[in-house]
């Protein structure tokens, strides 16, 4: 079975977890504050942090791809955020 990678980044709290395809199996569940007032680039490397614990957490499951729900309206082509008001980024690619 194949999973997915699912981060959730909020202005107070990034959460990532490793879900089956068909939703069986939820593993490696983790979250962190966010910190925004930390800058773009702390808050990034965090969710880094965050993804790579969620997938080692899976213990070797083919993982099938990363979808990532951030704030405000997206570029979905370009994979940028164009305004996050609670994380003050404008037209910050991801």
């Amino acid at each position: 079975m194949r999973y997915v990678v699912g981060i959730d980044i909020g202005g107070t709290n990034i959460v990532a977890g490793t879900v089956a395809e068909d939703g069986s199996e939820l593993v490696g569940l983790v979250s962190e504050p966010t910190f925004p007032e930390q800058g773009a680039d702390a808050v990034v490397a965090r969710i880094l942090k965050l993804a790579r614990a969620s997938v080692a957490a899976a213990r070797g499951k083919e993982i099938a791809g990363v979808g990532i729900g951030a704030p405000g309206p997206l570029d979905t082509a370009r994979g940028v955020v164009l305004l996050t008001p609670n994380l003050g980024w404008t037209n910050f690619p991801l």
